[in-house]
């Protein structure tokens, strides 16, 4: 019998925290108001896809 696992790569983690929507809602959980949020990280998802093309 073969059991099927859920196997999240250290990149898929990464992935994942570096996300921009991730970025976004950490933020709103900081207590940042949603229109500072939203304009911090469209700056970071401008920087995000400058660096990684």
């Amino acid at each position: 019998m073969t059991t099927n696992t859920l196997h999240i790569s250290t990149l898929d983690t990464v992935r994942h925290y570096i996300n921009p929507l991730h970025v976004y809602c950490r933020l709103i959980d900081l207590g940042m108001c949603k229109a500072k949020a939203r304009q911090v990280v469209a700056i970071y998802e401008g920087l995000f896809k400058a660096l990684l093309g």
